[in-house]
């Protein structure tokens, strides 16, 4: 009787699970900016890459961008606030992520936009040897 029980559990956490609050997690969305594309970046103004990321309703989106010179940073902007203040030098404290890192801590510089809502972003990318600017289309399916 205890082992029917027991299998009786089992299987109506199964269906829960599938149907109800318990819904699997989806995997995370990773992508990886590389230094191929970084390798167009000619200049400070223009944009050198559009990636658009379509995510599920819940899904994790992680950024990562490589290290490159004795320093790398990303700040992640909403597009529209980076067009209006850009010129102004008063982009300080608009960011809505942010990543640096130096020499020697190994780890890809990573930005997490899981929370963040839907629309057009801009990625200011920078190290000792580069300056990049790239655009991020993010969107729910």
């Amino acid at each position: 009787m205890k082992k029917i029980l027991i299998l009786l559990i089992a299987i109506l956490r199964c269906s829960f699970s599938l149907y109800g609050q318990y819904v699997i997690e989806e995997s995370p969305l990773v992508v990886s900016i590389n230094k191929d594309v970084l390798a167009n970046c000619k200049d400070t103004i223009h944009p050198c890459g559009y990636i658009p990321i379509k995510r599920m309703s819940k899904q994790q989106v992680i950024i990562l961008l490589p290290l490159n010179g004795t320093s790398s940073s990303a700040l992640l902007y909403k597009a529209e606030d980076y067009k209006k203040y850009k010129n102004n030098n008063i982009l300080s404290g608009l960011d809505k992520r942010s990543d640096e890192k130096f020499l020697g801590q190994g780890q890809p510089l990573t930005l997490n936009l899981t929370d963040l809502i839907d629309g057009e972003y801009v990625t200011i990318y920078r190290t000792g040897e580069c300056f990049a600017i790239i655009r991020i289309a993010l969107s729910t399916k």
